[in-house]
């Protein structure tokens, strides 16, 4: 059972992908150096922390590393003044959080990003009350995609793998989801309760009522199908596509509760025009 949801930030809770790639790629063009290309970003350097994408850059470019302190202070300086300017709360987002801590679920926003932003982020958007804890990339020894600060997260909640959901977006984050062995929810856009509930923990945690409403309904072949999906995630548990292939069999269930249905009338029409018997 889902006891506790870990959220990235940046693409999950809050829009932020294209503040960080502008803002590095203005704190690298003060100082001189060659920006980093869109494609590079979505593909490389998404959901890194600045730090980590400097020291990736200096692989081509060695004298990067000189001037890195004040490449990552423009950038966080450049990070903040965008937020402040275009980040406001949103009421959807409130609703979503609101609901799920009345549901009794506990949260934390485990993030790459240095303390400071995610504290501005957070309070811009009006959410930081919502959070039992959060984590920085300063609070780890291993950044993202190693698994540290999600099995950190769970340390602190005093709970097992298998009652975390982690909801990520990016690359690297997704890697170290699947890494702490929680379930993963993978979002491309800012998540929703409607995901969160329908997608996720209300299939999750209902899979098994799922299963034995229609266990002794559908074909076993069908059944092994579902369960096996069910069972062969291994913590990546893609519930979406579960979710169609239930409703899949329960279409097929009522196709043939109408065959039968038919059968029986043409039955009970035959009886009373030729044999005149009660059906």
């Amino acid at each position: 059972m889902i006891k506790a949801i870990l959220f990235d930030m940046d693409g999950v809770l809050i829009e932020a992908k294209d503040w960080h790639y502008d803002s590095l790629n203005m704190a690298l063009a003060k100082c001189g150096y060659k920006p980093i290309s869109l494609n590079d970003h979505k593909t490389t350097f998404c959901g890194l922390s600045t730090n980590t994408k400097i020291h990736m850059l200096s692989q081509t470019n060695p004298a990067i590393l000189n001037d890195s302190k004040k490449i990552n202070d423009l950038k966080q300086q450049y990070t903040f003044e965008i937020a402040k300017q275009r980040l406001k709360p949103n009421a959807k987002q409130i609703d979503m959080l609101s609901a799920l801590q009345s549901e009794g679920y506990k949260m934390a926003v485990c993030s790459n990003s240095i303390a400071d932003t995610i504290s501005l982020f957070l309070r811009l958007a009006g959410i930081d009350g919502f959070f039992d804890f959060t984590l920085s990339n300063q609070d780890v020894t291993n950044q993202k995609p190693h698994p540290e600060i999600y099995t950190m997260a769970m340390q602190k909640f005093n709970l097992k793998p298998k009652q975390c959901l982690i909801i990520e977006d990016s690359k690297h984050g997704i890697e170290a989801a699947r890494a702490s062995g929680g379930f993963v929810m993978e979002v491309s856009n800012i998540v929703t309760h409607e995901e969160i509930i329908e997608s996720m923990i209300e299939l999750k945690d209902k899979i098994p009522h799922i299963v034995e409403k229609i266990k002794n309904q559908a074909k076993p072949k069908q059944l092994s199908h579902f369960v096996s999906d069910v069972e062969s995630h291994n913590g990546l548990v893609n519930l979406r596509i579960l979710r169609y292939k239930c409703a899949k069999i329960m279409r097929g269930i009522k196709m043939l509760r109408a065959c039968l249905i038919i059968n029986r009338e043409k039955r009970h029409d035959f009886r009373k025009k030729h044999l005149n018997l009660r059906p």
